[in-house]
């Protein structure tokens, strides 16, 4: 009798147990679908059935959660830019300084015209010369759409033969 008891007892607390078991299932079954259709009003999806208000609170999480992602952003790549300068600082302490500047080409170019010889009516190297010929030529800018002039005579001849009936000239032209 002791010993029916206690399996008596023992199914009982098993059976309380799986009791118990279930509705916690049932209640995280239940949470995770709450957290399924808030995921899809955070997407966007499923807004039906959502009052003015309930609308005016979503846009606000989703503005201030994109408040948090842009403060993020802005925090990573000012990192991003502070190991940069760190970098660019290591390398320009890896080449010796240099004391004089390195003129651009137009201050180059621009110098060496002043100083040429052409000026002064002496006798002048010939990149002097050339620069300041190139100066004084007037090009020809205009664009020209078609066939150059001589392909189309060519053309207009191949043309007036194709219209004989002589095969064997349309071949030995081609």
């Amino acid at each position: 009798m002791f010993l029916r008891v206690c399996v008596l007892a023992g199914m009982l607390v098993a059976c309380l147990l799986k009791k118990r078991f279930l509705r916690e299932v049932d209640v995280l079954k239940e949470e995770i679908s709450k957290l399924q259709v808030k995921q899809l009003r955070l997407s966007g999806k499923d807004l039906a059935g959502l009052s003015l208000k309930e609308l005016q609170q979503l846009e606000n999480q989703l503005n201030e959660g994109l408040l948090c992602v842009k403060e993020k952003k802005e925090r990573l790549l000012m990192e991003q830019l502070e190991q940069s300068r760190v970098q660019i600082e290591e390398l320009r302490g890896l080449f010796p300084s240099t004391d004089h500047s390195v003129p651009t080409y137009l201050e180059y170019y621009a110098t060496e015209r002043k100083n040429s010889p052409t000026d002064n009516g002496s006798a002048s190297p010939p990149v002097a010369h050339y620069i300041c010929s190139i100066e004084k030529v007037d090009s020809d800018t205009t664009l020209h759409l078609g066939l150059p002039t001589g392909t189309y005579r060519k053309r207009k001849a191949l043309e007036g033969e194709s219209h004989s009936n002589d095969s064997d000239s349309r071949l030995s032209l081609l």
